[in-house]
């Protein structure tokens, strides 16, 4: 394993110290943009004409549930990368943009985010609450869980593996919180849907293509590439697969809302 590899968390560490002045600057405008989205999501749900408190009640478990689901995502994210053996395809290329750009993983993963949710919009695809929720929420909770200090790098590559295995899972279950809220897609998966749609190719070569893209420009730009990047492609499958079935959710199943469905649901009363 190269030094570079082992170093992962050290040099994120060193960047973060180096930006530690403008360290208020940027919580300050990253809670500012996940208060927009939450203020927003809060007028939403007082504009309920009908449904009572029943509806109010269900929506606010699905905000709960969303925002809890992305806490847990961003939460395994940073677990990931803390294992120092290398990262996920997305997050080499936040990683590597951090490098560049001299921003926290979190302030890129929200830049790439909304600069997806652009290309979806213009290519006439349906965003939801969740879409915008995922675009900003994990951002701000990886810069959170990162100033805290609380998950230190590994050291050793066997602690790094199972480090990195913890995290897979803890993505898998977070997963399950934001998809089963309901509220859309997150902009990476809405852009790999979107190529599926234009293109008409298998769901596995559409994905293989948008996040090896992702890998390649990381890369390029040094985000850290090694074993643990193997685990996270081959292995987030099978966590995800293990924790849908143990808790016995359909994906599948799941009514997603966009943003003109709620908006329409929440401001037009319902017909009797």
């Amino acid at each position: 394993m190269s030094r570079g590899v082992w170093r992962v968390g050290s040099n994120y560490t060193k960047m973060l110290k180096k930006s530690s002045k403008n360290a208020a600057k940027i919580l300050i405008l990253n809670w500012a943009l996940a208060s927009c989205i939450i203020r927003k999501l809060s007028c939403a749900a007082n504009t309920v004409s009908n449904g009572g408190v029943k509806a109010v009640g269900r929506l606010v478990r699905r905000l709960v549930s969303l925002v809890w689901g992305l806490f847990l995502y961003a939460l395994g994210i940073v677990l990931c990368i803390q294992a120092n053996i290398g990262c996920a395809p997305w997050d080499v290329l936040h990683m590597g943009l951090s490098f560049k750009l001299g921003m926290t993983m979190g302030q890129t993963s929200i830049l790439v985010g909304a600069l997806i949710c652009l290309i979806v919009f213009l290519l006439r695809e349906k965003l939801g609450i969740g879409t915008l929720s995922n675009m900003l929420l994990i951002g701000v909770f990886m810069d959170l869980i990162f100033s805290l200090k609380i998950i230190p790098a590994a050291n050793r590559i066997w602690t790094g593996m199972i480090v990195m295995i913890a995290g897979l899972f803890v993505i898998a279950f977070g997963s399950y919180f934001y998809i089963g809220a309901g509220f859309g897609a997150g902009p990476r998966d809405s852009l790999m849907v979107c190529l599926r749609r234009r293109v008409d190719w298998p769901v596995g070569v559409c994905r293989a293509l948008v996040e090896g893209s992702a890998l390649l420009l990381g890369f390029l730009m040094g985000g850290k590439v090694g074993i643990g990047t193997v685990i996270a492609v081959f292995g987030i499958g099978l966590c995800v697969q293990i924790v849908f079935s143990f808790l016995r959710f359909d994906p599948a199943a799941v009514k997603h809302a966009s943003l003109s469905d709620a908006g329409a649901r929440f401001i037009k009363p319902r017909k009797e």
